[in-house]
């Protein structure tokens, strides 16, 4: 059976997202070099109350703050630098600066989307940074802030991995529900319906 041609792009979506953090070649908004979205670039921007990612009304401050802290040039507390950056991006069209930004933070927490429909229910970023680094830290000994600068679809990547494999020792079942899975389900409900 072949599949519409809308649930192949999401497929093929998925597998990109996923594979393109491993390798490591950064990334652009609006030409723009940017790392892959990080646990620190999310610990950092929800510490500022960036309503990028928290939601709410976005400004062009809150894209200059977001696009600094993902940025190639990022450094903590360089406010020299900053300023330069802030300047360089002044002229750019924040529309179009929005929409890939929607589409780096739409790949960079594909795998984590996928992960939390299992989830029963939701903490607080902290929480989830712990249990993280945690996890990652007794797992492959990488030091706090190794695991804090890996691309979060790594870093969910890993996890569901490590949690995959506790939950066949353990005898239980995993899985993780991909967009496509959805779609694929519903694609399969409506031929039954139709026949």
């Amino acid at each position: 059976m072949r599949l519409p041609n809308y649930i192949q792009e999401v497929i093929e979506r998925e597998q990109a997202d996923e594979a393109e953090p491993w390798l490591m070649y950064g990334r652009l908004i609006d030409g723009i070099e940017v790392k892959e979205l990080s646990l620190y670039h999310i610990h950092l921007l929800d510490g500022l109350d960036n309503t990028i990612l928290s939601g709410g009304n976005v400004d062009e401050a809150n894209i200059a703050q977001f696009l600094w802290i993902v940025s190639k040039d990022f450094k903590l507390s360089d406010n020299k630098a900053r300023d330069k950056f802030i300047k360089s991006i002044a002229d750019k069209n924040t529309y179009k600066i929005r929409l890939e930004i929607n589409d780096y933070i739409k790949s960079g927490l594909a795998h984590s989307r996928a992960m939390a429909n299992d989830e029963k229910e939701e903490r607080g970023n902290a929480h989830f940074l712990a249990y993280v680094v945690h996890t990652l830290a007794s797992t492959y000994s990488w030091s706090i802030e190794y695991i804090l600068n890996l691309p979060v679809n790594i870093v969910h990547q890993l996890v569901a991995v490590m949690n995959e494999n506790t939950s066949k020792i353990n005898g239980e079942s995993y899985s993780i529900i991909r967009e496509s899975d959805k779609l694929i389900n519903r694609h399969l409900r409506k031929l039954k319906e139709d026949s």
